[in-house]
């Protein structure tokens, strides 16, 4: 998709607007906001020895698995792939007129930068200070052929592995708690003070345990891959929208369904081994859980780059002769 002509730098307005991609953006908010009601809730820093005497402690057990299956870092991941469809057409809309709308989005992304920082102040799981961070470096690719744009996407969302493995063989389990004593548990910190600072009514109080929590956050975007992930992520939006695929190849039930049933298996396998995003690996099967997550987004990405990318039994194969290794 180009368009060769320039039209006014600013928002999108009427037509011009991709009711789906608006859907969907909606819906990625919505996810974030059931993930972040574990937080917000304190349930995530409540110790188990308090969540057990809760009443309805089996049902708030199962509606956790079932937040972390379907929730958990998936709506991030949709609302990243929709900034790199953002830009993408707001890029498309000004290829000739590049110097002067790259001198608006930077500004804009300066703009995001502070605002999440702000944000950050009085909520540790603000996502919008990377995600401006890493848009300065998105924008570097903008001008690269599909593929390579797509080339780019594969590595960086598989690079976080190479991190886990050194850290893995020199150092396992590296600033990882010896006992969680809580959904979340910092090495520094026991759960019920984490509670009680957000539970005392001081602001003072609050905004420091806050700051405690921003800075493991960060820390936490080592293991996590997060950075190179949100940028992945980007560019896959990017190039996506550059095919046309919110708009054509990807408005069909048989792609929705092929994506949904093998990254449901994926996510079931990686369960059953067990591990945690948000922790370096400390054994081989924390290594395995996250690169079968990490090998289904590859997969599936790599997939865009097939004529028939679209069918089912082309990514099952790979689902099955993975398993049976």
């Amino acid at each position: 998709m180009s368009n060769s002509t320039t039209s006014t730098i600013g928002p999108a307005t009427g037509k011009q607007r991709l009711g789906v991609i608006d859907a969907l953006r909606g819906f990625a908010i919505l996810g974030i906001l059931f993930a972040n009601i574990l937080s917000w809730s304190l349930f995530k820093f409540t110790p188990f020895t308090t969540l057990e005497q809760l009443p309805y402690y089996e049902l708030n057990d199962t509606l956790y698995s079932l937040l972390s299956f379907f929730i958990d870092t998936k709506f991030y991941s949709i609302f990243s792939i929709l900034f790199g469809v953002g830009f993408f057409i707001q890029y498309d809309r000004q290829r000739n007129n590049q110097e002067a709308f790259l001198k608006v989005y930077k500004r804009r992304l300066s703009f995001l930068i502070l605002f999440g920082f702000i944000h950050m102040i009085i909520w540790s799981g603000d996502i919008l200070m990377l995600y401006g961070m890493m848009a300065f470096i998105f924008i570097e690719f903008r001008n690269l052929p599909p593929k390579k744009i797509l080339n780019w996407a594969v590595i960086l969302l598989a690079f976080p592995l190479i991190t886990d493995l050194i850290v893995m063989l020199v150092s396992p389990g590296w600033m990882s708690p010896e006992v969680s004593l809580a959904k979340k548990t910092y090495i520094d910190q026991d759960p019920a003070s984490v509670v009680a600072a957000f539970e005392s009514g001081n602001l003072l109080v609050t905004i420091k345990q806050n700051l405690h929590n921003v800075m493991w956050r960060w820390f936490d975007f080592l293991p996590s891959g997060r950075p190179f992930k949100v940028l992945g992520l980007f560019l896959l939006g990017f190039y996506l929208q550059s095919q046309n695929f919110f708009t054509d190849k990807g408005r069909s039930w048989k792609v929705f369904g092929g994506f949904f049933t093998v990254g449901a298996l994926a996510h079931f396998i990686g369960y059953q081994i067990g591990g945690s995003m948000a922790l370096f690996a400390s054994t081989p099967s924390d290594l395995a859980y996250k690169g079968i997550m990490a090998w289904y987004l590859v997969k599936s990405v790599w997939h865009y780059r097939m004529p028939h990318y679209c069918q089912l039994s082309i990514i099952l194969n790979g689902v099955r002769r993975s398993s049976s290794h």
